[in-house]
């Protein structure tokens, strides 16, 4: 009964949390790409020089590769079920 709580089900709010973080953060690795002075923007550091967009493009591209990666552990640990994965998940991807 207790190793029944350490699941990650499908229908539980910390699944979909869980899911939702690195899909919003891809979403922001995308508008870098796409829009690198709204979003600069929109972070609080305006940046017009066109310069300076291949560190906001080089920026989006980590996001998406890094949090992607991230989103495929996620996946493969939640086939096998296990909360702690989980946890150990997001403890190295902010390391």
């Amino acid at each position: 009964m207790e190793s029944d709580k350490l699941n990650l089900r499908k229908n539980t709010a910390l699944f979909w949390f869980t899911l939702a973080i690195p899909i919003g953060i891809i979403g922001i690795g995308i508008n870098f790409i796409f829009n690198p002075v709204g979003a600069s923007t929109g972070y609080g550091i305006p940046i017009h020089d066109p310069n300076s967009f291949p560190f906001m493009w080089i920026k989006g591209i980590r996001d998406i590769f890094l949090w992607t990666r991230h989103t495929a552990i996620f996946v493969y640990w939640k086939s096998e079920g296990d909360c702690n994965s989980i946890r150990h998940c997001y403890f190295y991807s902010v390391l």
